[in-house]
């Protein structure tokens, strides 16, 4: 992907893509494609002090439940969940405040 600034911060790993033709022809394909659809146009791709540089951004199965999946607790041999909505949204505020 080309939108892997910060990700890390969400648990991915990101790593560079070694430098073959299908790399360059797939960055140059995607920049394009944002040039085209983002609403500043290919103007934006002009701007930024990084290059936009083809990633490859990547999580584990594990890694993903670990970091996402519903908090459980085992009660009486049934598995409860113990999460409400509002902690997942007060949860999800915090973790915007940490971007900023």
């Amino acid at each position: 992907t080309l939108m892997n600034r910060g990700i890390e911060l969400l648990g991915f790993h990101v790593e560079d893509l070694p430098d073959t033709f299908g790399k360059r022809w797939l960055q140059f394909y995607m920049r394009f494609l944002m040039g085209l659809y983002h609403p500043q146009g290919f103007r934006r791709l002009q701007q930024g002090h990084r290059a936009l540089t083809l990633k490859l951004v990547w999580m584990s199965r594990q890694e993903l439940l670990e970091l996402y999946g519903p908090k459980q607790e085992r009660m009486d041999g049934q598995e409860m969940e113990q999460e409400t909505e509002q902690e997942r949204a007060i949860g999800g505020q915090q973790f915007l405040a940490q971007l900023k």
